[in-house]
């Protein structure tokens, strides 16, 4: 194959660019995204991302001209040949600090502090052991190679990834997170002094209590004071933590209230929680789900009933200490959609993912938040039409059951058991006294009460109950259309007198016992409509695989409708 096609960047425009204003309109959960370099940070923004979820400054430290110094930095045997290491380094991870600032031009960024273990920045032990035999065989020298692998073997762990990383590296060598903390202010503080406006977010990592943060809270705070005295300069900050320990979450309460923040790093929290090492779980995950042990992969999809039950805990034992905590998260969950429709529901402020992912953070935050306001919605409704159906039961009760012992109900005013009795009415009747002045006929008239038997109301009220819920969906036709089908139906049935299973109860003894045997239609009338109409509803409302599911309901309502 010869030569290569030619690509363009992709960019959020035309039509597209349209429909991801829509998705922004409808979710309230921020999209943020996972970034250390300027390049990276522009591609998340125009993509739309608002902000910088996770800076993961030791992907600076690998840089070829800043790899030596950091070894330096590691092989030093004493805390003044440290920080001279370090304070090499300290202009050049400002410069990538200014850098992320400017492109974010006022968006939240956060940092987290040096988090692996040293000895990923040495060369491997056995690449050493190797190169020394080599030296040996030919005659060479090999002292300082020697030296490099007696330090390679100081700083071997069997379990790095539960061993002398994240803030442990701060608590043992404090001189790195002061170089990292003033190599942060340093470069806010040029750039609060040329105009800007921004809000650094400083964030420790693998904490596993209260005491941990607050040592490496103390050293960040002295950082920033130092800084502001030196550049004669005003500037704010926050200092949060990463929770990704089971432990932090179940102790977030002591932890919110000193910290401004919390960032779950779903990706150490999920090999914590569950117990996998994400480097090596690929050998029997897929395993796990052909045997329907694991439903999917939880480093791709977040474990919600496990994982997530952490996460609850935490956000609401954090925000019990501290009700303005920020919360947010910065594992790759933050990109997958039922992950970000999980932590809308959990409350988050924002989610953060890789620059290419941010469009469909920004689409699942939307589904979710309509996900929400549709459900929202359908739960007020239900609530009105069971609490109309139960008040209008309850007015009715009286005339369904004469027999109870109401002697002793009593309102103000000597309002007692025989003018409740005669006061209350059936269901229907609400549409016996409504249409005849509707249309501005008088009660004596044909069209009167008297003529408007309840069997009669009850065939008319069955489209009229359809009515609220197109009304509710700004529906204006079938609103129009339910009215008048329950006027011309009642119309209809004023003249008949249609009363055929009427006539057919009172010749049954059992029924005999009602004060008037044609009541006992109406209850039953009245919960088939009820069945039917919340049938209609969730057809109207339900996507299509779910209508038939509901015909069901409606088809049952209209079964005994019709009986």
């Amino acid at each position: 194959i010869k030569g290569k096609v030619p690509t363009v960047e992709p960019k959020l425009e035309g039509e597209f660019g349209e429909f991801m204003k829509w998705v922004d309109g409808f979710r309230s959960l921020k999209v943020r995204t996972n970034a250390e370099t300027a390049r990276d940070a522009k591609v998340a923004i125009e993509f739309g991302a608002e902000g910088i979820g996770l800076c993961r400054t030791e992907h600076m430290f690998f840089e070829s001209d800043r790899l030596p110094y950091v070894q330096k930095m590691i092989l030093s045997n004493s805390v003044e040949a440290r920080k001279e290491a370090l304070a090499s380094l300290l202009p050049m991870q400002k410069k990538d600090f200014k850098d992320l600032f400017e492109v974010m031009d006022g968006f939240g960024v956060t940092i987290r502090l040096l988090d692996p273990p040293l000895h990923e920045f040495l060369p491997k032990r056995e690449d050493l052991m190797v190169e020394i035999a080599v030296k040996k065989a030919k005659g060479e020298d090999f002292a300082e190679r020697e030296k490099l692998l007696e330090r390679v073997e100081e700083l071997h762990e069997l379990n790095p990834m539960l061993g002398h990383r994240g803030c442990r590296l701060g608590i043992t060598y404090p001189e790195i997170t002061e170089m990292q903390s003033r190599a942060i202010f340093e470069a806010t503080a040029e750039l609060t002094k040329s105009g800007k406006k921004l809000i650094p977010e400083v964030m420790v990592p693998l904490v596993i209590n209260v005491k941990e943060f607050e040592h490496q809270k103390k050293i960040i705070d002295a950082a920033a004071k130092a800084v502001m005295a030196e550049q004669g300069v005003k500037f704010q900050y926050l200092v949060g933590t990463m929770i990704e320990i089971p432990r932090a979450a179940v102790t977030a309460d002591e932890i919110g209230a000193v910290a401004q923040f919390f960032s779950f790093g779903t990706n150490d929290l999920t090999q914590t929680g569950l117990g996998f090492s994400r480097d090596d779980a690929g050998k029997f995950i897929k395993v796990y789900m052909d045997n329907g042990i694991l439903e999917k992969d939880p480093f791709q999809t977040l474990d919600q009933t496990g994982v997530g039950k952490l996460m609850e805990i935490a956000v609401e034992k954090g925000r019990t200490t501290n009700p303005k905590l920020k919360l947010g998260i910065c594992g790759e969950h933050g990109g997958d959609p039922a992950s970000v429709e999980f932590c809308h529901r959990l409350g988050l402020d924002y989610v953060s993912c890789s620059p290419y992912r941010v469009p469909i953070a920004r689409l699942a935050a939307a589904h979710a938040a309509l996900k929400e306001k549709t459900a929202k919605k359908r739960m007020v409704n239900t609530a009105m039409f069971a609490g109309g159906a139960a008040f209008l039961l309850l007015l009715s009760a009286p005339q369904f059951f004469p027999s109870l012992e109401y002697k002793d109900f009593s309102w103000r005013g000597g309002f007692g058991y025989e003018d409740f009795v005669s006061w209350s009415f059936h269901p229907a009747e609400f549409m016996g006294f409504f249409m005849p002045h509707y249309f501005g006929l008088e009660g004596g008239t044909y069209w009167g009460y008297m003529t408007f038997n309840l069997t009669t109301y009850y065939f008319g009220i069955i489209p009229f109950l359809f009515m609220p819920f197109a009304f509710m969906k700004k529906d204006k036709r079938a609103t129009a259309v339910f009215l008048s089908v329950s006027a011309a139906i009642m119309l209809l049935f004023s003249f008949g007198g249609f009363t055929p299973l009427y006539k057919l109860l009172y010749n049954i003894p059992v029924f005999n016992q009602f004060r008037n045997p044609g009541r006992f239609i109406y209850v039953f009338t009245f919960f088939a409509v009820v069945l039917a109409a919340v049938g209609l509803d969730n057809i109207i409302r339900s996507e299509k695989e779910n209508t038939i599911k509901y015909l069901k309901y409606t088809a049952a309502g209209a079964g005994l409708l019709f009986i």
